[in-house]
């Protein structure tokens, strides 16, 4: 079969060009059809239709490869590139990959988005984190609502480690004697 398609596609060339498009075309509704959506991207930027191959591997839900073909052949203010950082971004954070959501709302430049998925985490360092992009993009009005955070975030560490040393100090700290604790062991000499 494959043979078979392969000889119409070289036959469909000299008919012209027309005819050989529409081979082609019906070549890549086949890919399609068939779940090889790179082959049919492929074949769409042989034809020059560079949007329309984007958008079906957009649609595909293969992204990667979506933004590079944009980032190649698309000007780098094409609206296109954002959309495609979006979308890729509302999937990843659906699928609970949070890194890689803000990444893509990043990329997208969409500063505040990537802000609110960041604010998931509620340790310090990533409330740090969260704080100097808010900063950085200019998004004042997140600003104090994320200082509370991590201020509440300081502080429920901070009563966390003196639980853990309150533990500590009640089983994991020997009585001192002499300079020894109970359990130093003792060197006797030659021993």
């Amino acid at each position: 079969k494959q043979w078979y398609q392969r000889r119409v596609r070289a036959v469909a060339v000299m008919c012209g060009v027309e005819k050989y498009r529409e081979a082609v075309k019906c070549y890549v509704s086949q890919l399609k059809t068939s779940r090889d959506f790179l082959a049919a991207a492929s074949y769409l930027l042989v034809l020059g239709e560079t949007r329309q191959a984007i958008n079906m591997l957009v649609e595909e839900g293969c992204f990667r490869e979506a933004v590079t073909i944009a980032k190649m052949r698309l000007s780098p203010k094409d609206e296109l590139i954002r959309t495609i950082y979006e979308r890729w971004a509302c999937k990843q954070e659906s699928e609970m990959q949070f890194d890689s959501a803000i990444k893509c709302y990043l990329a997208s430049g969409d500063a505040k988005r990537a802000i609110m998925v960041m604010l998931r985490r509620k340790d310090v360092v990533s409330l740090e984190t969260t704080l100097q992009v808010a900063e950085i993009a200019g998004e004042s009005d997140l600003i104090p609502g994320i200082r509370e955070a991590l201020q509440e975030a300081r502080e429920r560490e901070s009563v966390d480690h003196t639980e853990e040393k309150s533990i500590v100090g009640d089983h994991g700290e020997g009585k001192q004697e002499n300079g020894l604790t109970e359990q130093s062991p003792v060197v006797q000499n030659g021993s």
